[in-house]
């Protein structure tokens, strides 16, 4: 058989090719220097498949045409390379630990490195992440108003605002706690501080008892004491806080530390 006649095209074979005498396949076959389409039974295929393997590096002792056939389909012996450093669309450079294969268009290449891309190696290179000194089971939390990533608590406790999650409606939740000494006799206010205040969502609060009274001296706010007398926030305006202190505590309440969790009216 001449080198350039009788030619199989093996990647034309159906992949599910089967042998049954009575059915028949397409194939392309080289006539004279020209592909020829024929359709025909797996004997015939047979036959020039084992042709083909006279004088072909595929042969082996007792080859079955089944096992020729999914061979050529599979490249066998066609002189591909068994490892991916010898394929012609890699390239690899000293391999280490860990490192993946990615796709390198301007050598049109796969390459070998590290993952990322080349761009930052740690958190603090990102240009939208700000990070102040981590402390255990902190998360990374959006602040809107710096459009930057940042590092909280879930509950931070600082006299300092810190965006604390998001509000119903996606807008960002803001916490801060507030100080006042006390010591006022009668309902009183003091400012809170904040900016562009909205909505209050919750609060939270302790005040200590100068007097030891029988309730402890940290009280939590609010509380309503025994003698039916309560204290604690009537109110959060844009710009204060107002206490209910009944004249019946005196000036024996101070160190008021109120957490407020509110909403902005605009960022």
């Amino acid at each position: 058989m001449a080198d350039n006649d009788d030619k199989i095209k093996i990647s034309e074979l159906d992949p599910a090719l089967t042998l049954d005498n009575t059915s028949e396949t397409v194939v392309n076959k080289q006539v004279s220097g020209s592909w020829v389409t024929f359709k025909m039974t797996i004997a015939t295929l047979a036959a020039h498949i084992l042709e083909a393997f006279s004088s072909s590096a595929l042969r082996t002792t007792n080859k079955t045409v089944v096992g020729a056939i999914n061979e050529l389909q599979q490249g066998g012996g066609g002189g591909g390379s068994s490892t991916l450093a010898g394929l012609t669309d890699v390239n690899l450079t000293s391999p280490t630990n860990n490192q993946i294969l990615k796709y390198d268009g301007a050598t049109a290449k796969w390459v070998n490195g590290t993952g990322g891309g080349g761009g930052a190696s740690a958190l603090t290179d990102l240009s939208d992440v700000s990070l102040t000194t981590p402390t255990d089971n902190q998360v990374l939390m959006f602040d809107s108003t710096s459009q930057k990533w940042k590092n909280n608590s879930v509950n931070h406790y600082s006299e300092t605002e810190k965006v604390v999650g998001s509000w119903v409606d996606g807008s960002p939740v803001y916490q801060k706690t507030i100080y006042n000494a006390g010591g006022v006799s009668g309902n009183f206010n003091f400012p809170h501080g904040i900016t562009n205040f909205g909505k209050l969502l919750s609060y939270e609060g302790t005040v200590s008892d100068s007097s030891f009274a029988q309730y402890g001296d940290i009280w939590v706010v609010p509380r309503i004491a025994s003698d039916g007398n309560s204290i604690g926030i009537d109110k959060v305006s844009t710009t204060s806080i107002y206490m209910i202190n009944p004249n019946a505590f005196g000036t024996r309440l101070f160190d008021w530390y109120i957490t407020l969790r509110y909403t902005k009216s605009s960022t």
